[in-house]
């Protein structure tokens, strides 16, 4: 990950970027801690969000980290993204989601080459790589499409001179993508490319305009991930106005089960078995028939349509008779 000291914040950033960088990287420590603890708990899905967003907020403490370094020094950033966005591909649950952070992996893996294509002294070929790769990403990353435009466009536009180009798809891409944009600095470099292609122009006005384009959709990127942190944000506050609490026990032969806060079908399992599967408004109590097999039990409880929503509650199997633990286990069909 990218290392900015305060010191240096207080000379590249305004006081505002300073404390959003520092924010993310609190805020990424904060939640790791707590994915910890959720786990000690055996809360395993809460940890799960947890996790999550801390790396949703490592994402954008290494976004905000690039924007403040030059051309040269934004490869390792890009790279850094890419392998958080890995990760967090990994552990989606939600297989649109996935797709959306894999083409998140391919397109900073693309940044990454834009930027060694700038430094390269505007490696054409390096360009062309990356180009692949924003068409690829587009499929599923938001961000991917415009730079595929942008970057695909750039790279035609240098061999206009020595290569058929098909100038008026060409004109069209790029008219679609600068009527998507909002104004800005990266709207400003897609005109300043169209009319590139008018006059043909190539060699050094062509890597300046790289370089501005380059750092315009730097902030456009940015604007992407923070709308990927509200989605993320999002789940944590759908989870939590619908929790699920449970509280069991054993005695004469059964549960005693306890399930409040949510509003679903619910099943119990042990193992493979399913012992009881029902709808569940906001609260129920009642008991479960239920032979244990050993002194302690790991009944499971999850949402049916949503199964990575679960608990896993140990129930000791024993009834206390004069004060001593008298544990019963599964009687002998005998």
């Amino acid at each position: 990950m990218i290392k900015v000291s305060e010191l240096e914040l207080d000379v590249i950033g305004s006081k505002e970027r300073k404390d959003s960088i520092i924010g993310y990287r609190k805020i990424s420590e904060d939640l790791d801690k707590k994915a910890i603890y959720f786990q000690s708990l055996g809360l395993n899905y809460e940890s799960y969000l947890a996790a999550k967003l801390s790396l949703i907020s490592k994402l954008n403490y290494s976004a905000l980290t690039i924007r403040l370094e030059k051309a040269k020094n934004r490869i390792k950033g890009y790279n850094e993204c890419s392998r958080i966005a890995g990760i967090l591909e990994n552990i989606e649950i939600d297989k649109e989601r996935k797709k959306g952070w894999s083409g998140m992996v391919q397109y900073y893996n693309a940044r990454s080459l834009v930027n060694e294509a700038i430094i390269g002294g505007f490696d054409r070929d390096m360009l062309k790589k990356a180009v692949d790769l924003f068409k690829e990403a587009s499929n599923s990353c938001n961000e991917a499409y415009p730079c595929y435009c942008v970057y695909d466009a750039l790279s035609n536009i240098t061999v206009l001179s020595s290569e058929k180009i098909d100038l008026l798809d060409l004109k069209n891409r790029l008219s679609r993508t600068t009527k998507n944009m909002s104004e800005g600095k990266t709207k400003e470099c897609l005109l300043k490319m169209q009319d590139a292609i008018g006059q043909g122009t190539t060699g050094d006005t062509i890597e300046n305009i790289l370089n501005e384009l380059n750092n315009a959709i730097i902030d456009v990127e940015y604007d992407g991930l923070k709308q990927v942190l509200k989605i993320a944000s999002r789940e944590i506050y759908d989870y939590f106005q619908n929790p699920m609490e449970i509280k069991v026990d054993f005695q004469n032969w059964n549960l005693r089960i306890s399930i409040s806060g949510v509003e679903d079908k619910i099943r119990i399992t042990l193992g493979e078995n399913t012992l009881w599967e029902e709808l569940v408004k906001r609260k129920i109590e009642f008991n479960l028939p239920f032979e244990p097999e050993n002194k302690e039990e790991k009944i499971n409880f999850e949402i049916v349509d949503r199964p990575y929503i679960k608990r896993q509650v140990p129930v000791k199997c024993c009834e206390i008779i004069d004060e001593h633990n008298v544990f019963f286990l599964k009687r002998s069909a005998s």
